[in-house]
């Protein structure tokens, strides 16, 4: 019997980020190691699950800076985004999800947050622009974890809890997220 080497992941990210402002979404991404990638295709959704096409990036080499915007239609719901990384053979790879409020976050008292990777395994990242208490809860709205928050971005074990669609609640505003 042969073995064949693994082939080695068409690139590796540094960073995948998101913004918003006055309806158009900014997405950015560092790479770090682009080997036998072809190029990029950002990926949107209104669910995290079903995905579309949104544009084609090529690839310029490793420990490169891409940006790409695209507006960001109002709606009640946050929208998702994705790279998927083709390389040269053609076989896909994905980057976690970013996901960005919905358009109209009202301002004042109401900090948005941003959850990612959706679906999440055992951790999730939670992005607050200022401090406060995060309330985690099912699907059936009973409460399961409660969380502080400081401003910045925030690592969260979410290893106790069973699989399935959670609700985080921050300030006014409610961030859906599953766990695989």
């Amino acid at each position: 019997m042969k073995i064949e080497p693994a082939s080695p992941l068409p690139t590796v990210l540094l960073d995948f980020r998101g913004s918003l402002e006055n309806g158009t979404a900014s997405l950015s991404w560092q790479s770090g190691v682009e080997a036998n990638l072809n190029h990029y295709e950002l990926e949107k959704s209104i669910d995290g699950k079903l995905f579309s096409f949104l544009g084609r990036i090529n690839a310029k080499g490793s420990n490169s800076s891409y940006v790409y915007s695209t507006a960001q239609v109002q709606s009640d719901q946050p929208r998702y985004y994705r790279l998927k990384m083709i390389d040269n053979d053609g076989h896909p790879s994905f980057s976690d999800l970013v996901v960005l409020p919905k358009k109209n976050v009202p301002s004042g008292n109401i900090n948005p947050i941003t959850i990612y990777p959706v679906p999440a395994k055992n951790n999730i990242f939670i992005k607050a622009l200022s401090s406060g208490r995060l309330n985690i809860s099912d699907g059936t709205g009973r409460a399961v974890m409660v969380v502080d928050l400081k401003a910045g971005l925030n690592h969260i074990s979410i290893q106790q809890l069973k699989a399935g669609v959670y609700y985080a609640k921050f300030k006014g505003q409610s961030v859906k997220f599953i766990k695989k």
